[in-house]
């Protein structure tokens, strides 16, 4: 089985009805670190942990989203709370 690419990036931008905010969630797969970004918000986790997801809550209800890093296998930018 092929291993997961490495290094990837996600990202988007989204507009989330009334008070829901833009959120990001990113899977690090990798053994590198991962920046999760939502709408104002980023975190940066370097824990050697894989197979974890990492979830940001953005500041507004509209902006961009992203996942990047040497860890991250995935990324996705969705609405909620």
């Amino acid at each position: 089985m092929a291993s997961p690419a490495l290094a990837g990036t996600w990202s988007g931008t989204m507009t989330c009805p009334g008070s829901i905010f833009v959120k990001s969630t990113g899977t690090k797969g990798g053994t590198g670190s991962i920046t999760v970004y939502a709408a104002g918000h980023s975190f940066t986790y370097s824990t050697q942990k894989t197979g974890v997801q990492y979830t940001v809550v953005g500041a507004y209800s509209s902006g961009s989203w992203s996942v990047s890093g040497a860890g991250a296998t995935a990324g996705i930018g969705y609405c909620g709370t």
